[in-house]
């Protein structure tokens, strides 16, 4: 099992950051202080030492990154679109501005900590599931919990905002609606879509059964791997396709 090497918090980039990596642009997923996990479109040679830039607003930090690792996050499916990897690189050198960035960025809601543990488990959804929420009909359910789950999105969704939300399996609405609040939402590795992170509270009995519902179709597969190694590109052996391709 691979050793942890972290010891600097992490956090997922909800408001876009732009980065420039070896010439080529660069989405940031998460960052910290010691380095971050990078959306491209062309593979970085894992282990090279290159330039790397990152913009926010008014600030621009030069620095150089050593690639890690680089993984298919999602092939194209017409010429229109480029293939979509996701890269972790540590920092060559500690920066100051970085801290300071990372700082701004949460305290103007642009950053979300990454919890070090989840209290449930989560599911991967590999059978058609679609849910209603707020204004928006017939959403796609990537991953569920009895805490949230994960959806793709026509639009960019407003961070704290809330709506109902109601499960469609295999065609047969739910006949009940949970409160939901969007924590993140982000661009998704396919253009012209978006990925929301949903809250549920107050409704782990119901989800269960839901999610023992999927479970019996052979419809959920748990995700075996934690938030942090998810998310976190300094493990030894990092896990291969971070992102399902679809």
């Amino acid at each position: 099992m691979g050793r942890e090497l972290r010891s600097e918090s992490r956090y997922f980039i909800v408001t876009p950051v732009a980065a420039e990596i070896n010439g080529v642009h660069a989405d940031v997923v998460d960052l910290s202080t010691r380095g971050a996990r990078l959306q491209v479109t062309r593979r970085l040679a894992i282990g090279n030492i290159v330039p790397l830039t990152l913009r926010s607003g008014a600030v621009t930090i030069a620095t150089s990154a050593s690639v890690a690792w680089c993984d298919v996050a999602a092939l194209a499916l017409d010429d229109e679109e480029s293939d979509r990897y996701f890269c972790g690189v540590t920092f060559v050198e500690s920066i100051a501005m970085i801290r300071h960035l990372i700082e701004d960025l949460v305290e103007t809601k642009a950053a979300l900590a990454i919890e070090d543990s989840r209290a449930a488990d989560r599911y991967r959804v590999i059978v058609p599931l679609t849910a209603s929420f707020a204004d928006l009909p017939s959403l796609r359910v990537l991953d569920i919990s009895i805490r949230g789950a994960r959806v793709i999105t026509p639009r960019l969704l407003q961070a704290g905002s809330s709506g109902r939300l109601r499960f469609t399996i295999n065609g047969n609405d739910t006949h009940v609606w949970l409160p939901a609040g969007v924590v993140w939402s982000r661009p998704a590795e396919r253009k012209g879509r978006y990925e929301a992170g949903l809250r549920i509270t107050d409704a782990e009995e119901w989800l269960r059964t839901v999610i023992d519902e999927l479970a019996l179709r052979d419809g959920v597969i748990l995700e075996t791997d934690s938030l942090r190694r998810k998310f976190d590109p300094f493990t030894v052996h990092p896990v291969a396709g971070l992102v399902a391709l679809r």
